[in-house]
């Protein structure tokens, strides 16, 4: 009987240890504005709570969807939403009902003549897509699912030939060139100022961008205020009153002296104390005493939970810092990073280091990134160790980079552009090519191809 009972105590140990457990992964994986709603339902809920709001100055500060625009940076996977209504932020003809379903809007749009096989692989895609408007699946994955890739890639076309524009794309530069082509853009320079010098034109560097692409100033200026007016979130509008939101930075990346440090911004969050009247009260009542102590044990958990937060994030981002030193100090390409190696290094759990990552932004001097921007897969260089192997985001810019200087009455195909690469020494499949190229928004060789 007394075995069964202790059994029965430690049963119920672990469950209250594995409930503590989740309840902790799911508060890591809050961004600021969840982790402020959560505190104030358990401030609305424990009378034991006090709650102290995040300083409305801090707040106001914090950087929004366009100024990170013009700072040349993309948005993570997450969405956003801000205080203006669709009807100013929306480009002309894209105001639609708020309450219109964006899945709904697509699919609509579906010609007659596709076949059951070809809608469900659409339906995949739409069922990827963010609330940006923005695709984040992995085409290999779907691939495998029964799908011939190249009919992934048509796919994906093909969804981004629907309304709104800029539908489907994986990233800002390829939403903006959907756009620009949509409008029968037909500028070489324009794309090529959308997909690599965002940055330089966010910064007013018209000379330097000018200088590359031998045009003039004007010519520069004029391609700016052109981008200005496209719409970099596509699906704004749908579902939602109010499709953006501020960015509030979680870390702060800060330069002493060449020295990096790493900030977490508190100011940001409400804080949580205990309300002594309470405490009081429990020595005197004895009825309240067990109620008062059980809400005074949350309120506890509650400000330990956040400290280890906190500290998780913080060594985290260290981590990232100390890998990616060179993309802070030096303005240097990314590094392969994966969570593995993260959960590796800080003996955490890479679940953990997902859901610690997950909608979470990082403010340096080069300007405010999602955490996920620092992860990338490695693409192995013949003869070379680890050290030297090249992240993803590398071979991208490797690959616009022959793209830039190809003859284009003499575009370089996707199996040229392998044969260069391995000369360099990298080994990359052909659908590798194809896969980043696209996701650069830069058409096939054809499609390139000026008489």
């Amino acid at each position: 009987m007394q075995n069964n009972l202790q059994q029965s105590q430690n049963l119920i140990l672990k469950q209250t240890l594995s409930l503590k457990q989740i309840q902790y992964l799911n508060l890591l994986a809050m961004n600021v504005t969840e982790l402020d709603d959560y505190l104030n339902s358990v401030y609305e809920e424990n009378p034991v709570v006090e709650l102290t709001e995040g300083s409305a100055e801090d707040r106001e500060s914090s950087i929004d969807f366009f100024t990170w625009l013009n700072s040349g940076r993309e948005l993570s996977t997450q969405s956003s939403k801000d205080d203006e209504s669709p009807s100013e932020i929306t480009p002309k003809g894209q105001i639609l009902d708020e309450k219109e379903n964006l899945f709904s809007h697509l699919r609509s749009q579906f010609d007659f003549s596709l076949r059951d096989f070809d809608i469900s692989l659409l339906d995949i895609l739409l069922a990827s897509l963010d609330k940006r408007g923005y695709l984040i699946c992995d085409e290999e994955k779907i691939a495998k699912k029964g799908y011939d890739i190249e009919l992934v890639y048509e796919a994906i076309s093909y969804l981004q030939s629907l309304d709104p524009a800029g539908i489907g794309a994986r990233n800002l530069s390829e939403c903006l060139a959907i756009q620009l082509k949509r409008q029968g853009v037909t500028d070489n320079d324009v794309f090529k100022i959308v997909n690599e010098y965002l940055e330089d034109l966010s910064k007013g560097y018209f000379q330097k961008i000018a200088k590359a692409l031998g045009c003039d100033v004007d010519k520069v200026r004029s391609i700016y205020e052109r981008i200005k007016k496209l719409n970099p979130i596509p699906a704004s509008g749908f579902g939602s009153e109010a499709p953006f939101s501020y960015i509030i930075p979680d870390v702060t990346i800060l330069d002493d002296n060449g020295e990096l440090f790493v900030r977490y911004n508190k100011d940001f969050e409400s804080r949580v104390s205990i309300n002594n009247s309470y405490i009081d009260l429990a020595k005197t009542d004895k009825e309240a005493e067990k109620y008062i102590k059980e809400k005074t044990n949350q309120a506890l958990w509650v400000m330990k939970a956040l400290d280890s937060r906190r500290d998780t994030i913080e060594r985290i981002v260290s981590c990232i810092v100390a890998t990616q030193e060179d993309f802070f100090k030096n303005a240097g390409s990314l590094k392969p990073l994966k969570l593995k190696d993260i959960a590796r290094d800080l003996n955490i759990h890479e679940s953990t280091v997902s859901r610690a990552v997950s909608d979470k932004f990082l403010e340096c001097q080069r300007g405010v990134f999602p955490l996920k921007y620092f992860f990338s897969s490695e693409i192995a260089q013949s003869g070379d160790n680890s050290e030297n192997s090249l992240s993803s985001e590398s071979l991208k810019n490797r690959i616009a980079q022959i793209i830039g200087n190809e003859d284009t009455k003499k575009p370089y195909s996707d199996s040229q552009i392998i044969k260069m690469l391995e000369s360099d020494g990298i080994m990359i499949a052909r659908r590798t090519v194809a896969k980043y190229r696209s996701e650069l928004g830069i058409p096939s060789s054809s499609i390139r191809k000026k008489k």
